[in-house]
């Protein structure tokens, strides 16, 4: 009788001990769920497109969502041709990212749309004398206050196709005289003898807006001298089959693409395409030299701003600062084959192909320049686009109608922003 009484204290005492360990199991995944309900989402908006790229920020985002009390941030990836459609809507419905990574030449139009907040006191106090390239810094402000940081420097560059080069006795072209004559030195190679990308309106006006300021253009100036020789540097291109008939079709990922098959001999394309290159099963080894210049270097200062909308939660601030960290920025660079932004983080040189290693970067730091900035960015690419499809399409349109065409448009787009 005492045995069975032993036995059923004990059989009670355990299931009393499970349902107390039961109960504390449950309680604490209760509290853990009810952390994780409670955790701050954070929302980045951004276009990259780039594997790699979509990659690298995926990761710094996870690892900053696995910290101790910070928010979970997202990565939203955008096509590049709906990203203002995209920003507008979520305006609309009240419902935006609480950061946006935007082209710089872009960002003076949204800063214009209203859907950055003014950041100004932030920028003094974390970030405006840590940076490489100062002159970035116009492409965040407007009247005096600043909506958003450099996140990348990304100008376009000439890639070269370098065994060819070397087999044909040719160097690299330092002005757009000299890569016509280079062009037409390539009459015998196999593949375009250069590419840029002609699709998507933004991506064109970048390189025209490089060209025409090499040129010693200007947005004011297009029907004037140099805007005039720009129209028939790419009439030239056109006339002499230079470029391909697909050239109007290309976004600046496929004409990278073309360049690693060995399509293209030469390629106009932002720094950050070497990702493509270096991901590709190239056969050859490809050379980086700045744009050819003319009239002036061409060392554009462009890339990625970043800003904090006016919808953002507080908790935004936090992961703008952890971005900016140098550890951060280093591996973005990298990963991303840009400039670094940051003084502090080094450059490592492409791998795709040797270029001037800190030479190159210094030249930027230097030298490097940043055309004017104005809120008109969306309404002058959807121009210049329609024009030089016009220039490159059309048979027998002049350049000179071309330039005078382009500025008559984009004086009218200037005067009605005002």
């Amino acid at each position: 009788m005492k045995k069975k009484w032993c036995f059923a204290a004990f059989f009670l005492c355990v299931g009393l001990a499970a349902a107390l360990l039961f109960g504390q199991g449950e309680e604490g995944k209760e509290v853990q769920e009810t952390e994780e309900e409670q955790k701050k989402q954070i929302y980045v908006l951004c276009a990259y497109e780039t594997k790699l790229h979509q990659q690298i920020l995926n990761e710094v985002a996870e690892y900053y969502s696995k910290r101790s009390g910070c928010a979970e941030v997202h990565m939203e990836f955008i096509p590049k041709e709906n990203f203002k459609k995209e920003i507008c809507l979520r305006m609309d419905n009240g419902k935006t990212a609480d950061l946006i990574i935007c082209d710089n030449g872009m960002m003076p139009a949204l800063i214009d749309m209203g859907v950055f907040a003014d950041i100004s006191a932030y920028v003094e106090e974390h970030c405006q004398d840590s940076m490489n390239f100062q002159k970035l810094w116009n492409t965040t402000m407007d009247d005096g206050k600043y909506y958003g940081i450099p996140f990348t420097c990304d100008p376009y560059v000439l890639f070269y196709n370098r065994d060819v080069f070397t087999e044909k006795g040719l160097s690299a072209p330092e002005d757009w005289d000299g890569l016509l004559d280079t062009c037409s030195a390539l009459q015998d190679s196999v593949g375009d003898k250069f590419g840029f990308a002609a699709k998507r309106p933004e991506e064109i006006y970048a390189f025209y807006r490089a060209l025409l300021y090499a040129c010693g253009g200007s947005l004011n100036t297009m029907d004037q001298e140099g805007g005039v020789k720009a129209a028939h540097i790419l009439e030239e291109l056109k006339r002499s089959r230079y470029i391909g008939k697909q050239t109007i079709n290309l976004t600046e990922a496929d004409v990278a693409r073309s360049f690693a098959e060995g399509k293209v001999l030469m390629m106009a394309n932002r720094l950050s395409a070497s990702t493509i290159l270096r991901s590709s099963r190239m056969e050859f080894s490809a050379g980086i030299i700045p744009l050819p210049g003319d009239v002036r270097e061409s060392l554009m200062l462009s890339g990625e701003n970043i800003g904090v909308t006016e919808y953002a939660d507080r908790e935004a601030y936090r992961f703008l600062t952890y971005l900016y960290q140098d550890d951060i920025q280093e591996r973005i660079c990298n990963a991303m084959d840009t400039l670094p932004v940051k003084a502090a983080v080094p450059y490592q040189s492409k791998r795709i192909g040797p270029d001037e290693g800190t030479g190159f970067l210094n030249r930027y730091i230097n030298e490097g320049w940043c055309a004017e900035t104005n809120n008109s960015w969306f309404e002058i690419a959807q121009q210049v686009s329609e024009s030089l499809y016009n220039l490159l399409e059309v048979r027998g349109t002049k350049p000179e109608d071309t330039a005078e065409e382009l500025q008559n448009a984009v004086k009218l787009i200037i005067i009605k922003k005002r």
